[in-house]
């Protein structure tokens, strides 16, 4: 709660960015994944009706706010729908819930997801790349800003996708084998490493 209050809510609310990485970073990951631990040992049941009006509802409220700033200052607004934003984790604990009460498997769905961390990852870098070409803040006070929001970050997700796929393809297979390796060596010396660290303290504590 602490960390959402800092991190989320306080940005929310005055509009400025603490860590200022628009939620992309170490912490924002750490608070996401706190959150969904706690929907994991807690289950939350509600009406898959009102998780859809909820999450619609949250979404509309976003496009509105940063539309209406948009408006005013003459210069395309995103605050709102950054990803420390309140609105966007609480939309988006209403999409996960929602999906939590449909039972399907689908095997591109679960490719799809395994991208996530990659378009996370990317999605800044992608961004300054088509920058130069796209140049979507000029559009600010286009009617078709929606549309064209959307269709940008379709781009920017297809292209983190494809990147990442095509690191899975070539290098990723090493990239596992060299962290099994890894972890069977940390798993030797680590209890080496505690044993000494016991005896260090022992030592500290007999000689105090």
């Amino acid at each position: 709660m602490t960390v959402l209050l800092l991190f989320s809510v306080i940005p929310t609310i005055t509009t400025y960015d603490i860590m200022q990485d628009s939620g992309k970073g170490l912490v924002d990951f750490v608070m996401i994944y706190l959150i969904g631990r706690y929907l994991s040992k807690y289950p939350v049941r509600l009406q898959k009706k009102r998780l859809g009006m909820g999450a619609v509802s949250l979404v509309l409220l976003i496009f509105i706010l940063d539309s209406v700033r948009t408006q005013i200052n003459g210069v395309l607004y995103s605050t709102f729908s950054r990803d420390c934003s309140s609105f966007i984790i609480m939309a988006s604990v209403c999409i996960f819930l929602w999906f939590k009460e449909f039972e399907f498997s689908s095997r591109l769905i679960n490719r799809i997801a395994g991208n996530v961390l990659a378009v996370t990852v990317l999605d800044e870098h992608i961004q300054y790349f088509l920058k130069p070409y796209t140049g979507i803040e000029q559009f600010g006070n286009n009617k078709l800003l929606l549309l064209l929001v959307l269709g940008y970050a379709a781009c920017v997700v297809i292209i983190a996708v494809g990147i990442n796929e095509i690191r899975k393809a070539t290098i990723g297979k090493t990239g596992q084998r060299c962290a099994a390796r890894l972890a069977v060596k940390y798993n030797r010396v680590l209890p080496v490493f505690v044993e000494k660290i016991k005896k260090l303290a022992g030592w500290f504590i007999e000689g105090v």
